[in-house]
């Protein structure tokens, strides 16, 4: 996920994440743009909850 720092330029507004706490668990919010969800998906889970 290196590459959204370039791509994005620091700009994140636009990514709302959903925590599950007492699971330790992240996904990606539906509040998250469909273009930007897609964006991240391929690499989110597997370098955010290591599967």
């Amino acid at each position: 996920m290196d590459r959204l720092d370039t791509e994005f330029d620091g700009n994140f507004n636009c990514f709302y994440f959903d925590v599950d706490m007492k699971n330790r668990w992240v996904w990606i919010s539906e509040k998250t743009p469909q273009k930007y969800a897609d964006h991240i998906r391929e690499d989110f889970d597997r370098e955010i909850n290591g599967s």
